[in-house]
């Protein structure tokens, strides 16, 4: 649509600011980077890089057909972006913020908003952490509303957990324990 040769010197230029960075980004066509950058060069309708202003970042990511899962590779591509001088930093996911947890018990959504707010565990964890706590506080909300605080979570409730979760795992739901109660327990 564009032609090759435009489109694969914006990749060069993001690939070149990344590598700057310190990333690993392969020459030429790099499979993490190369079809976000095409689909924003498509949804930008234009091939050049001082083309993608903060308007048109803005627009690209509010846009439906750009799948979720591109949005991390469109961040760096945006910086790489904005080092070359065309745009603004891209604005930190949420804008520093994360979405009210919707669907749980509010009593559920309250311990999991103290824990992310008092946890020492990096930003990244506690939001993926928190992002998982939700999802629980959803399917709990649903299946057993009896349960509304993470004080109500027995081996049992993460047993049906797990059979309705195909991704959940059995180890990261059952509490941890120490000393002599972890030596004894099966598996030790």
């Amino acid at each position: 649509m564009f032609g090759k040769r435009d489109v694969d010197e914006a990749q060069q230029q993001v690939a070149q600011v990344l590598r700057g960075w310190g990333y690993q980004v392969e020459a030429g066509i790099d499979p993490r980077i190369s079809p976000v950058l095409c689909q924003t060069l498509l949804l930008d309708r234009s091939p050049m890089l001082e083309d993608l202003t903060t308007e048109a970042f803005e627009r690209i990511r509010q846009h439906p057909d750009l799948p979720d899962r591109y949005i991390g590779a469109l961040y760096w591509i945006q910086r790489a972006v904005a080092t070359l001088g065309h745009c603004d930093m891209p604005p930190t996911p949420y804008r520093g913020r994360m979405p009210a947890i919707e669907g749980t018990s509010r009593s559920w959504a309250e311990w999991v908003e103290r824990w992310h707010s008092t946890s020492t565990l990096s930003r990244k964890v506690r939001d993926n952490h928190r992002s998982l706590l939700s999802k629980i506080g959803r399917w709990l909300a649903d299946k057993h509303p009896e349960i509304t605080e993470p004080t109500q979570w027995t081996l049992q409730t993460c047993a049906a957990w797990v059979a309705a979760e195909p991704h959940a795992s059995m180890p990261s739901c059952s509490a941890r324990t120490s000393g002599a109660a972890a030596a004894a327990s099966p598996g030790s």
